[in-house]
Protein backbone atom coordinates (compact mmCIF):
# COMPACT_ATOMS: atom_id res chain seq x y z
CA UNK A 1 0.00 0.00 0.00
CA UNK A 2 2.91 2.35 0.70
CA UNK A 3 4.22 1.81 -2.80
CA UNK A 4 0.79 2.43 -4.34
CA UNK A 5 0.35 5.58 -2.24
CA UNK A 6 3.74 6.87 -3.37
CA UNK A 7 2.90 6.22 -7.00
CA UNK A 8 -0.47 7.92 -6.85
CA UNK A 9 1.02 10.98 -5.16
CA UNK A 10 3.80 11.32 -7.77
CA UNK A 11 1.85 11.01 -11.01
CA UNK A 12 2.88 13.22 -13.89
CA UNK A 13 0.61 14.35 -16.70
CA UNK A 14 1.34 15.34 -20.28
CA UNK A 15 -0.68 16.48 -23.29
CA UNK A 16 -3.36 18.26 -21.29
CA UNK A 17 -3.90 15.30 -18.97
CA UNK A 18 -4.37 12.74 -21.74
CA UNK A 19 -1.19 10.88 -20.78
CA UNK A 20 -0.34 9.92 -17.21
CA UNK A 21 3.01 8.43 -16.22
CA UNK A 22 4.94 7.30 -13.17
CA UNK A 23 8.47 6.05 -12.55
CA UNK A 24 9.38 3.35 -10.05
CA UNK A 25 13.11 3.05 -9.49
CA UNK A 26 15.18 0.57 -7.50
CA UNK A 27 15.77 2.99 -4.62
CA UNK A 28 12.02 3.39 -4.07
CA UNK A 29 11.40 -0.36 -4.17
CA UNK A 30 14.18 -1.00 -1.64
CA UNK A 31 13.14 1.85 0.66
CA UNK A 32 9.55 0.63 0.85
CA UNK A 33 10.48 -3.06 0.88
CA UNK A 34 8.22 -3.94 -2.03
CA UNK A 35 8.65 -5.68 -5.35
CA UNK A 36 7.70 -4.80 -8.91
CA UNK A 37 5.03 -7.50 -8.72
CA UNK A 38 3.24 -5.34 -6.15
CA UNK A 39 2.51 -2.89 -8.97
CA UNK A 40 1.34 -5.21 -11.71
CA UNK A 41 -2.08 -3.49 -11.94
CA UNK A 42 -1.05 0.14 -11.64
CA UNK A 43 -0.88 0.72 -15.39
CA UNK A 44 -4.54 -0.24 -15.71
CA UNK A 45 -5.51 1.73 -12.61
CA UNK A 46 -4.15 4.97 -14.08
CA UNK A 47 -6.61 4.69 -16.96
CA UNK A 48 -9.42 5.18 -14.44
CA UNK A 49 -8.34 8.79 -13.96
CA UNK A 50 -10.72 11.16 -15.72
CA UNK A 51 -9.37 12.37 -19.05
CA UNK A 52 -6.45 9.92 -19.22
CA UNK A 53 -6.23 8.13 -22.57
CA UNK A 54 -2.73 6.62 -22.09
CA UNK A 55 -0.89 5.39 -19.01
CA UNK A 56 2.83 4.71 -18.98
CA UNK A 57 4.76 3.10 -16.12
CA UNK A 58 8.56 3.08 -16.08
CA UNK A 59 9.86 0.29 -13.82
CA UNK A 60 13.59 0.03 -13.23
CA UNK A 61 14.99 -3.48 -13.16
CA UNK A 62 17.92 -4.51 -10.98
CA UNK A 63 20.28 -4.37 -13.98
CA UNK A 64 19.32 -0.72 -14.58
CA UNK A 65 17.11 -1.32 -17.63
CA UNK A 66 13.62 0.10 -17.65
CA UNK A 67 10.57 -2.02 -18.39
CA UNK A 68 7.90 0.26 -19.76
CA UNK A 69 4.23 -0.71 -19.63
CA UNK A 70 1.68 1.05 -21.83
CA UNK A 71 -2.12 0.98 -21.59
CA UNK A 72 -4.65 3.01 -23.55
CA UNK A 73 -8.24 3.66 -24.34
CA UNK A 74 -9.37 3.43 -27.95
CA UNK A 75 -8.53 4.84 -30.41
CA UNK A 76 -4.92 5.30 -29.17
CA UNK A 77 -2.73 2.40 -30.28
CA UNK A 78 0.10 2.08 -27.73
CA UNK A 79 1.59 -0.87 -29.61
CA UNK A 80 2.83 1.59 -32.25
CA UNK A 81 4.94 3.32 -29.60
CA UNK A 82 6.07 0.08 -27.94
CA UNK A 83 7.35 -1.18 -31.27
CA UNK A 84 9.47 1.96 -31.70
CA UNK A 85 11.36 0.85 -28.58
CA UNK A 86 11.74 -2.81 -29.51
CA UNK A 87 8.63 -3.97 -27.68
CA UNK A 88 5.19 -5.08 -28.65
CA UNK A 89 1.85 -6.31 -27.50
CA UNK A 90 -1.66 -5.26 -28.37
CA UNK A 91 -3.37 -2.05 -29.45
CA UNK A 92 -4.38 -1.14 -25.89
CA UNK A 93 -1.77 -3.04 -23.83
CA UNK A 94 1.90 -3.19 -24.76
CA UNK A 95 5.36 -3.00 -23.28
CA UNK A 96 9.03 -2.55 -24.02
CA UNK A 97 12.37 -2.78 -22.25
CA UNK A 98 14.96 -0.08 -22.87
CA UNK A 99 18.64 0.00 -22.09
CA UNK A 100 18.99 3.71 -21.50
CA UNK A 101 18.90 6.07 -18.57
CA UNK A 102 15.61 7.43 -17.33
CA UNK A 103 16.74 10.89 -18.45
CA UNK A 104 16.93 9.54 -22.02
CA UNK A 105 14.00 7.13 -21.94
CA UNK A 106 11.28 9.28 -20.43
CA UNK A 107 11.37 12.19 -22.93
CA UNK A 108 11.81 9.80 -25.87
CA UNK A 109 8.81 7.67 -24.87
CA UNK A 110 6.57 10.57 -23.87
CA UNK A 111 7.52 12.43 -27.05
CA UNK A 112 6.55 9.41 -29.17
CA UNK A 113 2.93 9.99 -28.16
CA UNK A 114 2.79 13.53 -29.51
CA UNK A 115 1.34 12.48 -32.86
CA UNK A 116 -1.13 10.04 -31.24
CA UNK A 117 -2.57 12.48 -28.70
Amino acid sequence: MSLMAHCLSHLQYEYGGKLCHITIDNALIERIGASLDDLRDITNLLLDIEGVKVSVVFKQRKNGEFKISFRSRKPVNVNRVAMQFGGGGHENASGATVRMSLEEARPAVIGAFKELL
